[in-house]
């Protein structure tokens, strides 16, 4: 027997009442004026992509520079700074689904905990031992 052949009464009897607890996120975002903390995140987001790409962009002005300066043909630059921008992306690619498994403030936390314990190797080690580790991993 379908749904479509029980009487309405039968229909009404297994529906479940949830009016009081189910809370509309949106109608409470809605509701509140955007207010000065909002928009100070606004900003701060804003300022962090444009400092961002800003590397990206600068360094094509110093890498003439840095090529003189280092002994490098301009061309082998090509790769060197792309590899930065795949590393970007192999990075969003392998991290996004991590995130999405673990939860995102577990690994933002294990993630910056792995760097200060870098840092902190990297500070007390020897010469040796700071030239033959990576620090990006």
């Amino acid at each position: 027997m379908s749904l479509h052949n029980l009487p309405r009464e039968a229909l009404s009897t297994t529906e479940v009442s949830t009016t009081q607890d189910v809370f509309d996120v949106a109608a409470f975002i809605n509701s509140r004026p955007v207010g000065a903390v909002q928009y100070g995140i606004i900003v701060l987001c804003g300022l962090i992509l444009f400092l961002d790409g800003f590397d990206t962009q600068a360094i094509s002005y110093m890498a003439p520079l840095i090529a003189k300066e280092w002994g490098l043909s301009r061309e082998l630059l090509g790769p060197i700074f792309s590899s930065a921008l795949t590393g970007l992306m192999v990075g969003y690619l392998v991290l996004s689904p991590l995130s999405d498994r673990f939860g995102h403030r577990r690994l933002i936390i294990n993630w910056h905990g792995h760097v200060c314990a870098s840092d902190i190797d990297h500070c007390f080690g020897d010469e040796h031992h700071r030239t033959d580790r990576s620090y990006d991993l």
